[in-house]
């Protein structure tokens, strides 16, 4: 299968271009094609490996960070529970660090117009069945093009992102109706690239205003992954110039002066150099399109990701069984120092790293204290008997010793039917019970950045709330709730969530809830009633301040539901009337509060 250059024109079949889920995206709309760029990302790849690595990961202000271990359902190759997986094959505590979103901002980065959010892998079982053997599995994400006044995109480095597609053309010639044209840049089939870096001189300085001269424009390069293309980095944001990229990529390559990035068209950016702004869109994992599948249409083949045989690593059961049947029998350093130089250098010079990680790998293996101690003891032994000089080639790497990675066998054709199904299939039962911890990205932001962002968004949710308590709110009624909420007088400026709810009062609520009482509310329900109301306002929070919301999964069919209201609101405004439902932009999903002050019913 011959490839085309890294940078420069590509083809696919207009029919392959489909999301998983039908209306997310389809290649054969025009408007849907002209309108949407394609960000090829490896899918099942997390951003931190370990306890240690997954423990002091940095948090994001644009995205939450959850770690993850096993301790949810285990099922078997057809979907059913197997208890007998549980205890076997599937045991694992290894920690997986990942970040929950990759976002998008559109416009240059001191000022976005807008704002998009992209879900990412966030489910335990899927790094560590592809540690046991499957392949790093390639998905392309579908996403809006900066339209011509915005001109950029910034793309958070938060997950292993392998090229970038620009479209060009719906029909790419006479004789070849069903092929579409765009301009990609594939980071996979480079090596070391040099590009611009706006690096931020004062990255802990907030300021509303951007100051330009904070920044420093340099240079920088490089290392991209032969497999992964270009990995991710949580301090740094790669921006993309549209029409620079396309006015240089559109140039046959044997004319070209510059590439993407001596153009200056790709470049990178320092994540502090980027307001906080609301999201404006949201897409999920049915809203990708699996590499394989579009690989089988272009070439007229099936082609499926490898499948490992999910079977315990022989290392870990080598050691697993020597460590059982062999302890107090022979000193234990020596069955791991057979099976290596490097594996028993590990062991001896770094013990307790070695032993954290074979606890992540065989938990199911009971290490007790007197065996740690007899390891580390002979481990110490071992060390004094060896020479002083050490080159850095013999010192352990940074990387646990016990890590099994997949096969490099990702790219493999088969002649068997493509694998069906979304990245994840997941219920919310099971990915809840595979996080340990989870990081929100409100708790990156500075205090400045709080102060302008999350509060604000306090007195806004507090609005909203207000607002959707019923439909009798009057103008006027909502105007000064707001203009409360918004400029607080001076003593109320500083006052925490708990602290600002009482400031939500007035005669027409307190009349509202006079009537409840009169009707059905006793006290103990006036009670849970404010409480359940407190703990929504406190959600809209985290999910207004921590842009990781909870609404509904398919954004696409709430916007259907959404076009049906209007359409009926409009024609009791206008009875007798005939009114067709109108297309509503997917922006409009983010504004849900905007929504029930209308007193629209979704």
């Amino acid at each position: 299968m011959a490839l085309s250059y890294p940078q420069g024109e590509c083809f696919f079949k207009r029919s392959a271009l489909k999301s998983k889920k039908e209306k997310r995206f389809d290649a054969e709309d025009e408007k849907q094609f002209y309108s949407t760029m394609l960000v090829e990302v490896t899918w099942n790849k997390e951003a931190y490996h370990g306890s240690k690595q997954a423990e002091k990961a940095p948090p994001h202000k644009r995205s939450n960070y959850k770690i993850l271990m096993d301790r949810g359902v285990l099922r078997d190759e057809n979907g059913k529970v197997d208890d007998n997986l549980k205890a076997s094959v599937f045991q694992w505590q290894t920690q997986y660090g990942n970040y929950t979103h990759l976002p998008f901002n559109y416009g240059h980065y001191s000022q976005p117009s807008r704002r998009a959010q992209h879900e990412l892998c966030t489910w335990g079982h899927r790094f560590k069945s592809r540690e046991c053997g499957d392949a790093y599995e390639s998905w392309f994400m579908f996403v809006p093009v900066p339209t011509s006044d915005e001109q950029f995109v910034f793309i958070d480095r938060l997950c292993s992102i392998r090229a970038i597609y620009i479209p060009v053309s719906h029909v790419a010639s006479e004789e070849s109706q069903d092929l579409c044209t765009y301009l990609h840049v594939r980071f996979n089939n480079m090596k070391d690239i040099k590009l611009q870096y706006h690096k931020d001189k004062t990255p802990e300085k907030f300021a509303e205003i951007f100051d330009f001269e904070a920044v420093d424009k340099t240079t920088t390069t490089l290392t991209c992954h032969e497999e992964f293309g270009i990995e991710h980095d949580p301090k740094t944001a790669l921006g993309i110039n549209i029409t620079k990229l396309v006015t240089t990529l559109i140039v046959p390559r044997q004319f070209r002066k510059k590439d993407a990035f001596s153009s200056g068209a790709i470049f990178l950016v320092d994540v502090s150099l980027i307001p906080v702004i609301p999201i404006n869109q949201k897409f999920t994992k049915g809203s990708m399109a699996d590499w394989t599948t579009i690989a089988s249409a272009n070439h007229g083949l099936s082609v499926k990701w490898t499948e490992g045989d999910h079977k315990t690593h022989w290392l870990l059961n080598y050691i697993k069984n020597s460590l059982v049947i062999l302890s107090g029998i022979v000193p234990i350093v020596g069955p791991i120092l057979s099976m290596g130089a490097a594996l028993g250098m590990e062991a001896i010079i770094n013990p307790d790293g070695f032993m954290d990680e074979l606890r992540e790998q065989i938990p199911f293996v009971e290490l007790s204290e007197g065996m740690i101690a007899e390891f580390k003891k002979l481990a110490g032994e071992s060390k004094d008997n060896m020479t002083a000089k050490i080159s850095k080639i013999d010192q352990p790497s940074s990387t646990p010793a016990i890590s099994f990675e997949s096969s490099k066998d990702s790219d493999k054709a088969s002649q068997q039917p493509v694998k069906k199904g979304e990245p994840d299939e997941t219920t919310p039962a099971e990915l809840a019970a595979s996080t340990v911890s989870e990081v929100h990205s409100y708790q990156a932001l500075s205090e400045a950045e709080y102060k302008s962002t999350v509060q604000k968004h306090v007195r806004d949710a507090f609005t909203e709330k207000v607002m959707g308590f019923s439909r009798f709110w009057k103008d006027h009624e909502y105007d000064r709730f707001h203009k409360l909420l918004a400029n607080p007088p001076e003593e109320h400026k500083d006052k925490t969530l708990d602290e600002l709810i009482p400031l939500v009062k007035s005669t027409d609520m307190e009349s509202r809830l006079k009537y409840f009482r009169r009707v059905e509310f006793t006290p103990k329900m006036e009670e849970e009633f404010r409480a359940d109301e407190k703990a929504k306002i406190e959600k809209k929070l985290l999910s207004k301040a921590g842009y990781d919301t909870e609404f509904s999964d398919d954004d696409y069919n709430w916007a259907v539901k959404l076009q049906r209201a209007i359409a009926r609101r409009q024609q009791e405004d206008s009875p007798g009337g005939e009114v067709d439902e109108m297309d509503v932009p997917l922006s409009m999903i983010s504004t849900h509060g905007q929504m029930i002050k209308y007193g629209w019913q979704i």
